[in-house]
């Protein structure tokens, strides 16, 4: 995962040193952290079909880093706290649940922005940005979304139907012929082997 992650950001003309760890957990997530630490957990690692999807999910945690989202979306919510602070104790009620609304809105902006760099980036090394169309499809195959509006609006996560509908937009858009014909190698079957002779399958 190192080596596609180097890949990635050299082809994509980014700056930064990225390490990719893996968490043991079957659930199909990812998470990053400023400084360039990106984390996979197995059961993604398992769930992808193809190379490129594994890349396109570290195409993803990238985007979240080179955006400096965690960094943006913590100085909002510290300014937050500051005017919910300065109205009281009313205020502060009334704040403190809009606050959570509008913070969690953040994130998900903050999702959609990196889905759209994770295009940019597949895009500029050379992969098929349908990759990680493909994995999102995979991945809502295999979890239960929120459907009521209420549960939206504290969703963390876009829904991944949203995210699917604005990334075909922005596929669109790309120039075609660009992807290069990249069949899977050896050492990634080799890699989800080793996954599976020692990590129960998700």
């Amino acid at each position: 995962m190192n080596r596609l992650e180097q890949k990635l950001v050299r082809d994509s003309g980014l700056k930064g040193c990225f390490v990719v760890q893996l968490i043991v957990d079957k659930e199909l997530n990812a998470y990053s952290l400023p400084g360039g630490f990106l984390y996979l957990t197995t059961g993604l690692a398992l769930s992808a079909e193809t190379e490129g999807e594994l890349v396109a999910a570290l195409a993803h945690e990238t985007a979240h880093v080179m955006a400096r989202h965690f960094s943006r979306i913590e100085r909002k919510r510290r300014m937050g706290l500051g005017l919910m602070l300065a109205g009281g104790p009313a205020g502060y009620l009334v704040a403190q649940f809009l606050g959570l609304i509008l913070m969690r809105k953040q994130v998900r902006n903050a999702e959609f922005e990196a889905d759209r760099l994770c295009f940019q980036y597949q895009y500029m090394s050379g992969h098929d940005p349908g990759e990680f169309t493909r994995l999102l499809r995979n991945i809502a195959h295999r979890n239960i979304e929120s459907s009521s509006f209420v549960s939206r609006l504290f969703d963390t996560h876009p829904s991944i139907a949203s995210r699917i509908r604005r990334l075909d937009n922005v596929g669109e858009g790309l120039p075609p012929g660009h992807a290069k014909d990249r069949p899977d190698d050896g050492a990634f079957r080799d890699f989800q082997a080793l996954l599976l002779s020692h990590y129960t399958s998700p």
